[in-house]
């Protein structure tokens, strides 16, 4: 039997996370589900909505845009697009706004049910 006392309750921060903070860099991703609980989209969505705001701010084409959303599923690579999309055209800022407002709690509130995930 393990002994679990040597465990510590809050484990050290590596020094790439905290400069990661330090720089507003860092975006953690938690297991799906429990955002879209809250009313936050799936990575999927934000991927895909990221990925149709390049086309709208006209960095790819209509037919690019088509073709990236039917070969590509994995939401990290297609937020790396969108993110390369909008850095190339030095918009790195409305990049990050974009995926900002993205994650803000629906104006309605956090649903009766994810309230008792988010409660401790």
């Amino acid at each position: 039997m393990s002994n679990q006392s040597n465990i510590p309750l809050i484990p050290e921060v590596p020094q790439e996370i905290i400069s990661a903070i330090e720089k507003g860099e860092l975006i953690l991703f938690v297991g799906a589900g429990v955002s879209a609980i809250a009313g936050l989209p799936l990575w999927s969505t934000l991927a895909n909505s990221l990925i149709r705001s390049c086309k709208d701010l006209g960095y790819i084409s209509e037919q690019d845009c088509d073709l990236i959303l039917t070969k590509i599923s994995d939401p990290k690579k297609l937020i790396s697009i969108a993110f390369e999309k909008y850095s190339s055209n030095e918009n790195k800022d409305a990049y990050y706004q974009k995926f900002v407002e993205s994650l803000k709690p629906p104006e309605k509130g956090i649903s009766e049910e994810a309230k008792v995930i988010f409660d401790f």
